[in-house]
């Protein structure tokens, strides 16, 4: 079998297709990526030891080095897929790989030990005739893969209801906070919602916005494009200003971007992302990053687009539109149709 066939074979056996005017590269990343995450859940049922077979699951080193030998394998053969999972010097593939893995419920960490295992296999309603399958695919002959996750066609209906509101949880969320008085608040910049801007780093301005909210966002620059978001600004209506301080948690979770999709949506000043019809698949363009719930559940669901670490561009395939479109618009993201 040459190189162009074995492509071509792992692509059929995923049904992952191409689209008219896809950037070859692009393509293959894409096989090679659900190849890969398909191949870590299987290494999972490996025997590391023939003295250790009672052991569930691999070691994550075990893991990692036989999913880099393949992953190497693939790019000497089809070398130029290497920009897509090496777009910049630090990007590490196989660690973010198995990372989304894990995030999206696949692989599932083993006890106390150092081991992953794949997830008993399940199916999860997502849509109307659509599930997910959570685990390694059995039947590769029903379903086809969609980034990193199988996609099963079924008769089952469901009502989706996939977010709660994103008013009423910033809503919830600030007044639940315990605030401290300040009132000298200097050196921070503030992150006004009533910016028109189509992104979120030009919401972040020197000082308060002269449009009076009840909250708001504080942060502090650290370096260059780097900084600490610190703490919610509480405004009472005797003028005084109460703060609390954002634990390292939360921003690790990404809570203050959702907090910032809420309070523009609080102030009728939503953002836009923007969607094209590529055949059998949808893209998504977006314009600012998204909290680390919902970006999980795209990366879980379908393909970054210019490489494994593209942020802002996925692809996903048609049929689980309705889904993804839902969990943007939970987030009050406005999608418009792009037209190029």
């Amino acid at each position: 079998m040459n190189n162009i066939d074995l492509l071509s074979s792992v692509s059929k056996d995923l049904k992952i297709l191409t689209y008219e005017s896809e950037p070859v590269y692009q393509y293959r990343g894409r096989i090679i990526y659900s190849a890969i995450s398909l191949l870590m859940l299987a290494c999972t049922f490996d025997s590391e030891s023939p003295f250790d077979k009672d052991t569930i699951g691999v070691s994550k080193r075990y893991l990692y080095n036989k999913s880099s030998n393949l992953l190497n394998e693939y790019l000497l053969l089809y070398s130029d897929a290497k920009q897509w999972f090496y777009p910049n010097s630090k990007c590490n593939p196989i660690e973010i790989i198995r990372t989304r893995l894990l995030q999206s419920g696949n692989l599932i960490n083993v006890g106390f030990s150092t081991n992953v295992a794949t997830q008993e296999p399940y199916l999860n309603q997502m849509i109307d005739g659509i599930s997910r399958l959570y685990g390694y695919p059995l039947d590769f002959a029903n379903g086809k893969m969609s980034g990193l996750t199988w996609i099963v066609k079924d008769n089952n209906v469901v009502e989706i209801n996939n977010n709660e509101n994103i008013i009423n949880f910033t809503n919830n969320y600030l007044n639940s906070l315990r605030y401290t008085e300040k009132n000298v608040i200097e050196g921070y910049e503030f992150f006004n919602p009533h910016k028109q801007s189509s992104n979120m780093y030009n919401c972040w301005e020197d000082k308060p916005s002269l449009i009076s909210e009840k909250y708001t966002l504080l942060r502090e620059k650290v370096y260059d494009y780097t900084y600490n978001y610190n703490y919610y600004i509480k405004k009472e209506h005797n003028s005084s200003t109460f703060i609390y301080r954002i634990d390292e948690l939360s921003v690790h979770e990404r809570i203050p971007t959702k907090i910032m999709y809420g309070l523009r949506a609080i102030y009728k000043n939503p953002i836009k992302a923007y969607y094209e019809f590529h055949g059998d698949y949808i893209m998504i363009h977006l314009k600012a990053k998204l909290p680390l719930s919902e970006e999980i559940s795209l990366y879980t669901l379908g393909w970054p687009c210019k490489s494994i670490d593209d942020e802002f561009c996925w692809l996903f395939t048609s049929d689980i539109w309705p889904y993804i479109k839902t969990i943007l618009e939970g987030l009050n993201i406005i999608m418009e149709e792009y037209y190029g």
